[in-house]
């Protein structure tokens, strides 16, 4: 504004470009949501979580009888039916094998780190106090594969 006039200025960019400093959306600014919005088109639910035992029935099945995931999978799904796939049951393992403490592929050999995995899962059952579970997967899937 010119102080003298109570005009704006000549060379005011208000005057050279009008509409110029009104905020003028970009193609680059995120859309607002309401939570209107969210409730009228709800995000799909995923799968409910896996279980204790579930997990544990995930590892016997690829650390204790070493079967791929495809095919732990299908014998999984005979146990605990539902909308589960391979990436769901290798996330689950590969967390409790972090939270366990076990050996990760190409840390060692195959051969040892299958023992020691196997001796890990052994005694985080015991610790665990779930000899019963440990008995019932047997039962269930198969006695484990000596290495």
């Amino acid at each position: 504004m010119d102080k003298n006039l109570g005009r704006p200025s000549v060379m005011c960019l208000e005057t050279i470009a009008p509409g110029c400093l009104k905020r003028q959306p970009s193609p680059n600014d995120r859309p607002e949501y309401s939570d209107v919005e969210d409730t009228q088109n709800p995000k799909k639910q995923g799968p409910p979580k896996y279980s204790d035992d579930q997990r544990i029935a995930i590892l016997y099945l690829h650390i204790m009888l070493e079967m791929q995931w495809d095919k732990a999978l299908k014998v999984f799904k005979t146990k605990y039916p539902g909308e589960r796939t391979v990436q769901g049951l290798q996330s689950e393992a590969y967390r409790y094998m972090d939270e366990w403490n076990m050996v990760k592929a190409r840390q060692e050999s195959s051969h040892t780190r299958k023992k020691k995995n196997k001796t890990i899962f052994r005694k985080k059952i015991a610790e665990k106090k779930k000899n019963d579970l440990l008995k019932e997967l047997e039962k269930a899937f198969g006695s484990a594969k000596t290495t």
